[in-house]
């Protein structure tokens, strides 16, 4: 059988006797829950979201042999507001590359923040910023999931355009520069 409730003998008897039971022992029901808990299970469509960090925390690798920074951000914006993300940034990693984009990525996240010299992560928590949301095909069992693709961020400043080129002088009719 899939579920508990289809092993037993009669189920509407043991919800019955369950929901009792949990009565007499004190048990508080919120009788406004019910079983469309908005999202669960379900990955947000592609797109561009608001999201806002709101728990960081340093792990090891599971060999140990590098540590990353794992991020939960919720969507503060929208239709699919209160909704979670997760995103590791590599710190420390064997692969030198690996490092490298967990780096870009970090400062991404910054600059995204409007905060891109920040070097602490409890500094970007509760602050709200764009990223690119995709859907990363799940494997070996496992569902398919949400990803930030990309953090985004408008450029603060314009670039500056090329500094204009003064008129070149002659040499003198010597041909000697100092004349």
């Amino acid at each position: 059988k899939d579920t508990f409730k289809e092993s037993v003998d009669d189920p509407d008897v043991f919800e019955k006797e369950f929901m009792k039971y949990l009565k007499e022992e004190g048990y508080e029901l919120d009788d406004s829950m019910n079983e469309e808990v908005i999202g669960f299970g379900e990955v947000l469509p592609k797109g561009e979201y608001t999201l806002r960090g709101i728990e960081a925390e340093l792990k090891d690798t599971k060999n140990n042999a590098g540590s990353y920074i794992a991020v939960k951000y919720e969507v503060c914006k929208g239709e699919y507001e209160g909704r979670l993300i997760w995103f590791n940034f590599n710190v420390t990693n064997a692969s030198q590359q690996a490092e490298t984009i967990g780096r870009q990525q970090l400062v991404a996240w910054a600059t995204a923040c409007g905060k891109p010299d920040c070097d602490d992560t409890d500094m970007l928590m509760e602050k709200p910023f764009q990223a690119n949301v995709g859907i990363r095909a799940g494997t070996n069992g496992y569902a398919d999931k949400n990803e930030i693709s990309g953090f985004l961020f408008k450029p603060t400043a314009k670039p500056r355009s090329a500094p204009k080129s003064e008129p070149v002088e002659t040499p003198s009719s010597s041909g000697k520069p100092w004349d």
